[in-house]
């Protein structure tokens, strides 16, 4: 079931609620309690997309996770850029 928003009040646009729509699937794709999703757009078509998942363990409990829009972003990377030198804060 995708996230549902009203659109009677003209808050959002059509194009706005598909995005927010897909980010909120792909976010079903995340195991965790509270999941998150990402989207990366371009020319309003999907590139990439990402969901918080589990990073790390410490004594075996999840110590953090790794952000929806972290995992977006490292798969647009390794996408469209893959064996380009570029800097970057990841």
């Amino acid at each position: 079931m995708s996230l549902l928003l009203n659109l009677q009040d003209n808050i959002i646009s059509n194009k706005t609620s598909r995005l927010l729509n897909m980010a909120g699937d792909v976010s079903k794709k995340s195991t965790l309690n509270f999941t998150h999703g990402c989207i990366i757009t371009k020319n309003g078509k999907k590139v990439a997309e990402g969901y918080n998942h589990n990073r790390s363990y410490s004594k075996g409990f999840i110590c953090c996770s790794f952000h929806a829009e972290l995992h977006a972003m490292k798969r647009w990377y390794s996408t469209f850029l893959r064996g380009k030198k570029i800097r970057t804060f990841l």
